[in-house]
């Protein structure tokens, strides 16, 4: 247990690169929240500064539901810190180990909460960058947020970056190969979410790096598709991962809400879930402090 900033930490959530996540407690308001320490020295040495300034602004500019809300921001000598909302429920990919794939109304759901978080980011703009199951936690209720925007950016118009960056089973091939990426990429990796949340594991999954992006760049066409996949859910898995960012579902005129109109979504009422009023298919135990129980 230490204090920081007038909180109170006493167990991890999470360990990364360049710190660590606590969940923390603060007297003074008598509410729990996650509070992300970033090493200055360890940011510094891989010349990542742009990244951490970048992750703060587009933090404190967020308003969804379906994204972790930010409720400050300090720094000592050591560390950057970001204080967010706690969310108890801990990661999806956590429940997904333990439980192994998910039913496909269960995945639907998050999968549509996901989808609405994507949908909120890139009307804004933002580029996310990194989805993959790690990076969706739920709250006490049981819907799911996107959190951790270290790779996020802000790209507005038709304009393209060239960043390596992102996880490499959810990378896209025109990230790999240099090409420029926009938000379409972000429509790759849901392709690649969903996959895995019904399969438990990604469709180029290796133990190698440079294995798996040689699979990604040879296509998702070539891949043993898992029989876990009913055919709706294949579709759009397809339809998502096409090789050719322009050929994937959602870059069209109707944007994401072609996405939205995929039969597989057919039975999301999207109002009823935008307004967070559909009963979630789990309610995580949060009775412990420790959400990574």
């Amino acid at each position: 247990m230490y204090v920081c900033g007038g909180v109170i930490a006493n167990s991890v959530l999470g360990v990364g690169g360049f710190g660590r996540v606590d969940l923390v407690y603060a007297p003074q308001h008598q509410k729990q929240w996650a509070l992300k320490a970033i090493s200055k020295a360890a940011v510094l040495q891989s010349k990542q500064e742009v990244y951490v300034q970048s992750e703060r602004e587009i933090m404190a500019g967020l308003d969804s539901p379906f994204c972790t809300r930010l409720v400050a921001t300090f720094k000592d000598d050591c560390y950057f810190y970001l204080l967010s909302e706690a969310l108890l429920g801990g990661e999806l990919w956590r429940h997904l180990k333990l439980g192994g794939p998910l039913a496909e109304d269960h995945a639907r759901f998050y999968c549509a909460c996901v989808l609405e978080g994507l949908a909120y980011l890139h009307h804004r703009h933002i580029l996310y960058r990194d989805l993959k199951p790690e990076n969706v936690m739920l709250d006490a209720r049981g819907y799911v947020k996107l959190v951790d925007f270290g790779f996020a950016r802000h790209l507005p118009g038709n304009k393209k970056t060239w960043t390596f960056c992102g996880t490499p089973e959810y990378m896209a091939p025109e990230i790999i190969m240099n090409q420029g990426h926009d938000q379409t990429c972000d429509y790759w990796a849901f392709g690649i979410f969903i996959y895995e949340l019904l399969t438990s594991r990604t469709p180029f999954q290796h133990a190698d790096p440079m294995q798996v992006y040689n699979k990604i760049v040879l296509g998702v066409d070539q891949i043993h598709c898992s029989p876990r996949l009913g055919c709706d859910a294949k579709d759009l898995v397809y339809r998502l991962c096409r090789d050719v960012n322009a050929d994937r579902l959602g870059t069209g005129i109707e944007g994401i809400m072609h996405i939205k109109h995929h039969i597989w979504f057919a039975r999301v009422d999207w109002a009823s879930l935008a307004q967070q009023c559909i009963p979630p298919p789990f309610v995580p135990d949060i009775s412990k402090d420790d959400p990574t129980r």
